[in-house]
């Protein structure tokens, strides 16, 4: 299972690096139409949306961020430690 998740966020990481992303990320609007649903469903705060949104290279590194966020917690707690914790 960790494999598979550290797979999954390697395919991430390379989705943002592709020029198909780029091109997203660089037209706010687009991006905006596309993560609006999320952000509602979630109880977001669509103004924060966005000011994120207004520079794409900061959206991007904050993305990557939490990417390498997440592999740092998948090394941490690897999927098989991870039923040690539930109840």
């Amino acid at each position: 299972m960790g494999s598979l998740m550290q797979k999954g966020m390697g395919m991430w990481k390379e989705m943002l690096d592709s020029p198909d992303m780029q091109a997203m990320l660089s037209n706010p609007e687009q991006m905006r139409e596309m993560m609006l649903p999320f952000v509602e469903m979630m109880g977001g705060d669509t103004a924060k949306l966005d000011e994120v949104l207004a520079d794409p290279e900061k959206l991007k590194a904050s993305m990557n961020e939490g990417l390498e966020v997440i592999r740092k917690l998948m090394l941490l707690f690897p999927a098989s430690s991870v039923g040690a914790f539930s109840t």
